[in-house]
């Protein structure tokens, strides 16, 4: 299984993966620090089963007008969302 993690943060996001690997091993990751970047990950690796997605990611030129899950959960067959607040 492959988990895509969205997050502008790149530490965020190294912690997050390494966290993850550590409970379970066997599943591998990709990265987006961008909605945009998400959106071609999702559509170029069908492989993507779930979206890590920060909600408070601001907002790319192409995506005016949606929330950022809303863009991504197109994209991916299940969508978890980690999200404070």
């Amino acid at each position: 299984m492959h988990i895509l993690l969205v997050d502008d943060h790149a530490l965020f996001r190294a912690g997050l993966r390494l966290l993850l690997a550590s409970l379970r091993p066997e599943v591998r990751f990709r990265e987006a620090a961008s909605i945009e970047a998400a959106l071609a990950q999702a559509r170029d690796h069908e492989d993507v089963r779930v979206c890590l997605l920060d909600l408070d990611l601001k907002q790319d030129s192409g995506t005016a007008g949606h929330r950022p899950d809303q863009a991504v959960r197109a994209r991916c067959r299940r969508r978890d969302r980690l999200g404070g607040g």
